[in-house]
């Protein structure tokens, strides 16, 4: 085949990679890009653009994770990103697909095996998060009830998302300025530069769809993929997103706005983790910022995360405690650990800690100094 200037650069890469690949020649991408420019007799400015084509190992992840602080600090996006485990004696079991498949474009698949986990996070102002979450007992993001047949946007806004079974997400990252000229807006209420959030419940059977090609993309990835059935597999994936978006519908009837009760408790939430270091901050301390009787915020999260606020507290402290024993430098202390999230007694510290995960605070310190 004859390769003019004019041939897209990705397409004479897949040209000249598989030539140099069945003719032995393969190497470093360092090589190989190398190999590319000589076989193709490219000028210097063709070979600047062969070698700015992203090398496909290096935009591809895969985290495996055993700790929820493992896997939030897998996010490539999100800032300030926690995660806690608000179900006892289950092993966390995480594992996140990450592809940067442009500056512009993340596509990601995340399964969370773990029932009952609490994400808290955000998401950048110049980022849009495009996320399709399935569980059996549903999600709740922001207050909202999300099922598997919706579509969660958000952008220059705070998430918490509450799980009660395992969950799996396929969601897009995209820059804020791609997202405006690259899919149609016209139904949906964005303007701006402001931050939004929006619960869109697209035409049925597209986020079906949707699931199935961000699942082909990923196993794409897996064997051996020219540039350009990634390119395809990509915008495969976004004009899917633009048709749920563009067909789609974003009103109080389909996409119910957050109940007062799951208000407070995520307001709770935030409250209670700015504070959780303080040991005499507890339950009067959120009624008293919220305005609510303390009757009131035992309803709420008993509703919306089937646990009594005292609870949640004491998981949450928990939860703080353990990341810092996972994380901690040679000489840390149980005690410095258990007193920087809120706990008192070190003796109880310890009879809460074994109960809700499975083993002493020792064990935990011993397996992150591994």
């Amino acid at each position: 085949m004859e390769i003019s200037v004019t041939t897209p650069i990705p397409y004479i890469f897949d040209i000249a990679f598989h030539d140099c690949f069945w003719h032995g020649l393969i190497a470093s991408p360092l090589k190989r890009l190398g190999l590319v420019a000589y076989c193709l007799h490219l000028s210097p400015i063709q070979t600047a653009m062969v070698t700015s084509v992203r090398d496909i190992s290096s935009s591809y992840k895969v985290s495996r994770a055993s700790h929820p602080n493992e896997h939030a600090a897998a996010y490539r996006d999100w800032i300030d990103h926690r995660l806690y485990q608000l179900s006892p004696k289950f092993s966390f079991d995480a594992v996140l697909l990450d592809h940067q498949v442009r500056d512009e474009i993340s596509v990601n698949k995340e399964t969370i095996t773990t029932p009952s986990i609490e994400q808290m996070g955000r998401v950048p102002e110049d980022k849009v998060l495009i996320a399709l979450i399935r569980s059996t007992s549903g999600v709740i993001m922001n207050g909202r009830q999300v099922n598997g047949d919706m579509i969660y946007l958000a952008s220059g806004r705070s998430v918490q998302c509450i799980t009660k079974s395992s969950v799996q997400s396929d969601f897009l990252t995209l820059d804020r300025r791609f997202f405006v000229e690259r899919l149609p807006l016209a139904n949906l209420p964005i303007s701006g530069s402001n931050g939004f959030e929006l619960v869109v419940k697209p035409a049925t059977g597209l986020t079906t769809a949707y699931h199935r090609k961000v699942g082909r993309h990923f196993d794409l990835l897996d064997g051996d993929p020219l540039f350009s059935e990634i390119d395809h597999s990509t915008e495969s994936l976004l004009t899917c997103v633009g048709e749920m978006l563009g067909g789609g519908t974003s009103d109080n009837d389909t996409c119910p706005n957050a109940s007062t009760r799951a208000y407070i408790v995520r307001r709770s939430s935030e409250l209670f983790v700015a504070n959780c270091h303080d040991q005499e901050f507890g339950v009067l301390d959120l009624c008293s910022h919220l305005k609510i009787s303390r009757r009131t915020l035992q309803y709420s999260f008993e509703q919306v995360m089937g646990i009594s606020p005292m609870q949640y507290m004491r998981i949450v402290r928990l939860n703080v405690a353990r990341r810092a024993l996972t994380e901690s430098a040679a000489g840390a202390q149980i005690q410095g650990a258990a007193f920087d999230a809120g706990f008192g007694h070190i003796g109880r510290f310890s009879k809460y800690y074994s109960d809700f995960f499975g083993e002493l605070p020792s064990a935990t310190l011993q397996s992150g100094r591994a």
